[in-house]
């Protein structure tokens, strides 16, 4: 199990296909930078999750290889939100709203 880092999330779907891809770029336990294509149709569990990921969010993911020898998410848990991440989810002024 290794813990990533979501840096972007882009979901796009093929003109003429009835399937979406979610790319995700995230950053390791190590601190490489890396991506990962999900398409639904090839993992639907997975696919859901990663649909929903926020850059900041945190998630234990598990790696497998494919039969064709990609490494793919066989399984992701978000880990934690953004705030628990150290990623401000909101800038403040210090200023009361009372």
């Amino acid at each position: 199990m290794s813990q990533i880092t979501i840096l972007r999330n882009t979901i796009t779907k093929p003109v003429g296909k009835n399937y979406e891809i979610c790319e995700l770029a995230y950053k390791t336990d190590e601190g490489k930078a890396k991506g990962m294509k999900i398409l639904s149709f090839v993992a639907p569990e997975i696919f859901k999750i990663a649909k929903t990921a926020e850059v900041g969010d945190v998630f234990d993911v598990g790696f497998k290889q494919s039969d064709k020898g990609f490494w793919e998410f066989n399984s992701m848990v978000k880990a934690a939100t953004k705030a628990d991440a150290g990623v401000p989810a909101k800038k403040t002024t210090g200023e009361s709203s009372t």
